[in-house]
């Protein structure tokens, strides 16, 4: 299992979502258990990682799968893959009710405090070609569907302390950290052989039932903003209801010019000004 809580995913400007399919895996297909194991193998490679490393690993992971995943598991679990139509399948995610404590603690290691099953994500991997066009959001969610259709309120996951694009693309996600684990263990195949070696892991919670506080605080933000906005684009939108669609453009692009420009500069704290300049007018109006 420990080759199932390494995760990663990387975390970039998105680029235009392409059309997967995201269902269960069926592993005793043999192609798909294939593709999966090989998928999930690139994942935790590292770029520069020598030829023979994927395969070490994906020999591994086919045992794992096959372990945790197949219909002869009875505890509650699910392998999601990403299908693409051409490229078959571009990522995959796997979620498994374990016995574990709070932060994500075997009993062996942690005790028995509050030890209980609970849903872990594991195995998190889009396909590099794939990857910044929000597949691992998609499979992360369809996971969390999962685990609150199976009754539970939380999902815990495992991410390497200095995946820092993972940790942004889980706290973006509404996953906060509840512990660190300085005892972990990570597969290195470098050597040419598999082993497993010591590393650090930061442990990731998330509440199913509500969105964390910070997310509910920027939503609010958003919403405030659009309602100060709005007396600001009224006349666009009026000269397109009007039927005067060019000229709502042009008023539009004289609205957001300045801004863009600032941006384009690499100015993004006084693009940011820019735009709240308008709502300022806005409140000043108000006094």
């Amino acid at each position: 299992m420990a080759l199932l809580c390494v995760l990663t995913c990387a975390l970039s400007l998105p680029l235009p979502t392409p059309r997967v399919r995201i269902e269960p895996a069926r592993l005793e297909a043999g192609q798909t258990l294939r593709q999966a194991s090989l998928l999930s193998a690139e994942g935790l490679c590292a770029a520069d990682a020598q030829p023979y490393e994927v395969p070490l690993l994906a020999a591994e992971l086919r045992r794992e799968l096959l372990e945790h995943f197949s219909s002869r598991n009875r505890e509650a679990h699910a392998l999601l893959v990403a299908s693409d139509e051409q490229a078959g399948v571009v990522g995959v995610c796997g979620i498994e009710v374990q016995q574990l404590t709070p932060k994500a603690m075997s009993p062996r290691r942690g005790g028995d405090s509050q030890v209980r099953g609970r849903p872990l994500l594991t195995n998190v991997a889009v396909s590099r070609g794939f990857r910044r066009r929000g597949i691992g959001r998609q499979l992360c969610r369809a996971s969390e569907a999962l685990a609150r259709s199976w009754g539970f309120s939380e999902i815990l996951l495992r991410v390497e302390q200095d995946n820092t694009k993972a940790r942004r693309l889980y706290h973006s996600l509404g996953y906060r950290t509840v512990g660190v684990d300085t005892e972990a263990e990570r597969p290195d195949a470098s050597s040419g052989r598999l082993e497993f070696v010591r590393t650090t892991q930061v442990v990731m919670r998330k509440d199913l039932r509500f969105p964390p506080l910070d997310t509910v605080a920027i939503r609010l933000g958003l919403l405030g903003g659009a309602v100060l906005y709005y007396p600001v684009v009224e006349p666009v939108l009026a000269e397109a209801a009007a039927g005067r669609v060019q000229s709502a453009f042009r008023m539009a692009f004289d609205l957001l010019q300045p801004v863009l420009t600032e941006a384009a500069a690499g100015d993004l704290r006084g693009a940011a000004l820019l735009i709240g300049s308008p709502v300022a007018s806005v409140l000043h109006g108000m006094h």
